[in-house]
């Protein structure tokens, strides 16, 4: 029995989230110093979102507080069943690995380009055998942490100059980069 509990105390501990705004569920990331931010964050259970569109805004409000929305979490959106269409606000810099996992949008072959799914305008991941060089699309401005993780043939990727973050361990174990 303490055995069960457990387990229940710790599954939903790894999916709780500080607040609801909306259809969104936030983590504070920091509300010491301004400005204050929050992160997209996974709404819990197997069933997760279930919005076919989901438009994150630039900034949102609680208990009186304004956070800046700046990162989308660690498979916030994995499983999204509904998922077709996310807009990712400029104010978002960082987008944790799988975020969009088994979503919708991530099993939609039309949204992978030469096996790298894009969201919006942000690089979310390539499939690992993905190799040579890679030209990132037009206009992308966000590559996603652990985004090309595990490319071990890609030699060289050409970005565009409107790419203002790449995520950490974005290259991770490609080693004939």
């Amino acid at each position: 029995l303490f055995t069960l509990f457990l387990v229940a105390l710790v599954t939903t501990s790894l999916w709780a989230y500080d607040f609801q705004a909306g259809d969104l569920c936030y983590n504070i990331t920091n509300d010491t110093v301004t400005p204050y931010t929050v992160e997209v964050t996974n709404k819990g259970g197997r069933s997760n979102y279930s919005n076919t569109t989901i438009t994150i805004p630039a900034s949102v409000e609680y208990n009186g507080t304004t956070y800046a929305v700046t990162n989308i979490g660690t498979q916030a959106f994995a499983r999204c069943n509904s998922l077709t269409s996310v807009t990712i606000p400029n104010s978002v810099t960082t987008i944790e690995g799988k975020a969009f996992y088994n979503s919708a949008l991530y099993k939609d072959a039309n949204n992978w380009q030469d096996d790298v799914l894009y969201v919006d305008n942000c690089l979310i991941e390539a499939k690992p055998t993905i190799s040579g060089t890679y030209t990132v699309k037009a206009n992308t401005r966000l590559i996603a942490n652990a985004a090309f993780n595990t490319c071990v043939t890609l030699e060289s990727v050409t970005m565009p100059s409107t790419v203002t973050h790449i995520g950490g361990v974005a290259f991770a174990l490609c080693t004939s980069l």
